[in-house]
């Protein structure tokens, strides 16, 4: 996950809203660019104050995610992810490989999604493919 942060955080946010076409359970307006709270159950998402705090939030909970030595309350900046205390054991998908069958998405699938629009991204900024298909 280390290796390609920021562009793995914008492949994920274009994966979670529909390419930022949003839904009633995820209006813009909850700066929610990672589906935080959305789960299959439920009707909403989680919702944020702005879309600097939504992006922290995302990248606090990827955080839980990877780093089995992150707490809840031990981020540099304050903990703003509403969620944080369920990712349990923290560090249980340290790679994007371990981020689909019930980890972050329930999607079995979900770590091939992230991984092809990181593919068709790479190639795209190499100038080898059109990044739609």
């Amino acid at each position: 996950m280390k290796a390609w942060p920021a562009t793995s955080r914008s492949l994920r946010r274009s994966l979670e809203t529909g390419w930022f076409r949003f839904s009633k359970r995820m209006p813009p307006s909850n700066n929610n660019f990672s589906g935080i709270g959305a789960v299959d159950s439920g009707s909403s998402s989680a919702a944020f104050p702005s879309a600097r705090i939504g992006v922290r939030a995302q990248i606090q909970h990827l955080r839980a995610y990877a780093d089995k030595t992150v707490t809840c309350s031990n981020f540099k900046t304050p903990t703003v992810t509403p969620r944080c205390h369920l990712v349990s054991p923290k560090g249980k998908a340290p790679r994007w490989s371990n981020m689909g069958n019930g980890n972050w998405a329930t999607d079995p699938g979900y770590a091939d999604k992230i991984a092809s629009l990181y593919d068709r991204a790479t190639r795209y900024a190499e100038g080898r493919r059109d990044p739609t298909g």
